[in-house]
């Protein structure tokens, strides 16, 4: 059976380790701070080598800086109407695990990217019709030309129009 983490802020841990620079005892510190001992003592141990703070766990499959990259590379396939699926996106970072010489991933690993970037999201393609899908750069002209001589005909101004969508109608 495992322990509880002791939970503390960290305010109280900033707190903890700058009584301890100004003279303090560790375990003083710690007890005064409410906070664990040996995380006070670890992220000591981590300023005093410069080392960022870490994150309890295991290290993580893919390197931070790679997620980012594979981050921008989602969006900019997104962005030209070709977005990646889950598969193609585990498979692509499975061969870059393997250059890197990393464990493979998974898709648990791809569930918790998710959450690691809320930007991304999961959508199903929807079916464009075909007379959407036939609109030109002629037919919109023609369109906002019509529009024109309509409202010079009938004298509205701009506050009369209303830019409307058929997707609220039934």
């Amino acid at each position: 059976m495992s322990s509880k983490r002791k939970q503390y802020d960290q305010a109280a841990m900033e707190a903890a380790i700058e009584a301890c620079d100004n003279g303090s005892s560790i375990s003083a510190a710690a007890k005064l701070h409410h906070v664990p001992r040996t995380s006070l003592l670890r992220h000591l141990d981590q300023r005093r080598n410069d080392e960022p703070p870490q994150r309890p766990g295991p290290k993580p499959r893919v390197p931070p800086e790679v997620e980012k990259d594979l981050f921008i590379w989602i969006a900019k396939m997104q962005t030209k109407g070709r977005p990646p699926t889950q598969a193609y996106i585990v498979n692509k970072v499975n061969q870059l695990a393997k250059k890197l010489k990393r464990p493979a991933v998974s898709r648990h690993w791809y569930k918790n990217f998710q959450k690691r970037q809320p930007l991304l999201t999961t959508r199903m393609a929807q079916t464009i019709n075909r007379s959407r899908n036939a609109v030109t750069s002629t037919n919109i002209e023609e369109f906002f030309t019509n529009l024109e001589c309509v409202c010079d005909e009938l004298t509205l101004d701009a506050s009369r129009i209303y830019n409307m969508d058929e997707t609220a109608f039934d």
